[in-house]
């Protein structure tokens, strides 16, 4: 195949891991992770130029080739399939991101999708257009006229349809689906917080047993107090053989006195 006149784009061109694992630092935390187990195998596009190259500088890092050469397939990985990670270059998992975004599809098992740190330094720095062995000659002149017109405009001017106000369309930023890579989790939770909650639940603690305790008095209180006042009734008052003979005053009196009795 034939390719027109080369150009650097205007956008990072490295490799850039995306896909829903968090706290990662760099390659060789990421590495060490893996030793532990916490972090599983980092997909790569099968047959891709850059496989040999990352399985060569990054030796130690586990990997596994896979087919992710289009969205659907890339986001059947992170959701079904083998890898919370893949590597890609920078400008396709743009692409792939802005996909996601305007489809509603920004989470895999509920995790959120983006890029996992900065871009690697190796990767695309140059791009071109591949033509056909047998387009016309003056069909790849014309294309690499217009490509060095896109290069070379300011892309501030309005009437300058740049490879810069292009790439700016496509390119995304990485957090399009609210992927953080450093999420707050509950062992992070600021000392004042933890110390805040302690102090509330063991205020709330006391009040409910205060509560408690007033309620069991009470009824114990009105229990004592039934039985009291039966006692006198049969100790001081003389039961006839008509409930009228009993004195009302008699009952109020006996009634107020044993309620202000206090517990023991």
């Amino acid at each position: 195949n034939k390719f027109t006149t080369p150009f650097a784009p205007p956008a990072e061109g490295g490799l850039q891991l995306f896909g829903t694992a968090t706290n990662i630092d760099d390659m060789d935390d990421l590495i060490q992770q893996q030793k532990d187990g916490r972090q599983g195998p980092v997909c790569l596009l099968e047959n891709a130029a850059y496989v040999e190259y990352v399985k060569a500088f990054f030796s130690e890092l586990r990997t596994r080739e896979e087919d992710f050469s289009s969205t659907e397939k890339a986001y059947q990985i992170l959701n079904d399939g083998p890898c919370d990670i893949i590597m890609d270059s920078k400008p396709k998992v743009g692409r792939f991101l802005k996909s996601l975004k305007e489809t509603d599809r920004c989470q895999a098992e509920r995790k959120p999708i983006g890029y996992i740190g900065p871009s690697l330094n190796y990767g695309l720095t140059q791009f071109g257009i591949g033509v056909r062995q047998d387009m016309p000659e003056e069909v790849i002149v014309t294309i690499d006229y217009w490509m060095n017109t896109f290069m070379t405009c300011n892309p501030k001017d309005e009437a300058c349809d740049s490879f810069g106000a292009f790439y700016d369309k496509l390119a995304a930023r990485g957090n399009e689906c609210n992927y953080v890579l450093y999420p707050d989790s509950p062992d992070e939770l600021d000392i004042g917080v933890v110390a805040g909650i302690a102090v509330g639940v063991f205020f709330f603690t006391v009040l409910l047993v205060l509560l408690v305790t007033y309620v069991i008095r009470r009824l114990a209180q009105r229990k004592r107090v039934k039985k009291r006042f039966v006692e006198q009734i049969a100790r001081n008052i003389r039961i006839t053989s008509s409930p009228d003979d009993i004195p009302a005053e008699k009952l109020t009196q006996l009634f107020q006195h044993i309620s202000q009795e206090k517990d023991i």
